[in-house]
């Protein structure tokens, strides 16, 4: 498949990651230099903004983004665009796996694609900068109360937080003890297990013991915690990790790192302590807005009549 201005504009999203060169460079394997922007904005909402008004102007039919701390396996880009053209119309976003250091779990992070005529109206729906903890998942589920679509694919794309700077490996982990507190108990025995060997790790358990005695909101600014992490590294005897040297065997890292993780496990992830399974009416509600009010009705009264044959059926069957 031919990667032209057409097709697809790829925006990395950039807060100063220390793996933002290698992720461009693996870009770079897939795509031509023009096709390509860095968004350097922070807070992340005025970043969104950005990528979103990039995919307007590119004229192409499909824009990526992509967090520079993600780094791609070879043809990614290629086989995410694949699988995103074979969408219907109503289809505006699709999303990916990636292997995710942190969490040592299969997740959906940094990275996504987005169909470029939708932006104009997902850009009206970008929260207030601090409204939200998620914004990008706030303005795609507020798209998708408005009718349009998003697919959660089971294609992994690359890895993500590898090579991070200690002191976002402290703000992350930080965001997580709020963020996903129904992972904590398990985050806590993997970090324990692997701070011996990774002093990521080491930094990981500190920024979750400093999020869980947080009696404020965290926020996703990652300037709001650089002093913490300072105070961090400092009270753990670290310094701040040098700039990443690019490798060229960088793509056969990832794959090795895939390959040693193994293929997508079939797992449930604990639910939210808020969660709540839709109800009734809200259930009826979802086909309508899926399938329209008429086809929705013809739905619903074939359950209806299924479950009368069923009883019928089971019925005439007992013995009498």
């Amino acid at each position: 498949m031919d990667l032209t201005s057409e097709k697809i504009v790829v925006v990395i999203r950039s807060a100063g990651e220390r793996t933002l060169n290698a992720c461009v460079e693996l870009v770079l394997r897939e795509v031509d230099p023009t096709l390509l922007h860095v968004v350097e904005l922070v807070p992340f909402e005025e970043a969104l903004r950005a990528s979103y008004k990039i995919g307007i102007q590119s004229g192409a039919k499909w824009m990526m983004t992509l967090d520079a701390d993600v780094l791609l396996r070879e043809n990614a880009i290629r086989d995410f665009i694949a699988e995103a053209e074979k969408l219907p119309e109503s289809f505006f976003h699709i999303e990916g796996l990636i292997f995710d250091k942190i969490t040592g779990q299969y997740r959906k992070a940094g990275h996504r694609m987005y169909r470029v005529s939708k932006l104009d109206e997902a850009l009206s729906m970008i929260p207030a900068d601090g409204e939200v903890i998620r914004p990008e998942f706030t303005t795609i589920s507020r798209m998708q109360q408005r009718g349009y679509k998003a697919l959660e694919s089971g294609t992994v794309f690359g890895i993500h937080d590898f090579e991070q700077y200690y002191e976002d490996v402290y703000r992350k982990c930080l965001v997580h003890s709020q963020k996903h507190k129904e992972w904590v108990p398990k985050l806590i025995d993997r970090w324990k297990t692997r701070a011996t060997d990774d002093t990521d790790f080491i930094i990981a358990l500190r920024a979750l013991y400093d999020g869980l005695v947080l009696t404020t909101d965290v926020k996703i600014d990652k300037r709001v915690y650089h002093d913490a992490a300072k105070i961090a590294l400092k009270d753990l005897g670290l310094s701040e990790k040098s700039d990443f040297k690019f490798a060229e065997n960088l793509t056969s890292i990832v794959e090795n790192v895939l390959i040693e993780e193994g293929p997508v496990p079939v797992v449930i992830l604990p639910k939210s302590p808020d969660f709540k399974p839709p109800n009734r009416f809200q259930r009826i509600g979802s086909k309508i807005k899926e399938v329209g009010i008429i086809r929705a009705i013809f739905y619903f009264s074939g359950l209806v009549i299924l479950k009368i044959g069923h009883f019928f059926t089971n019925l005439g069957s007992r013995r009498v």
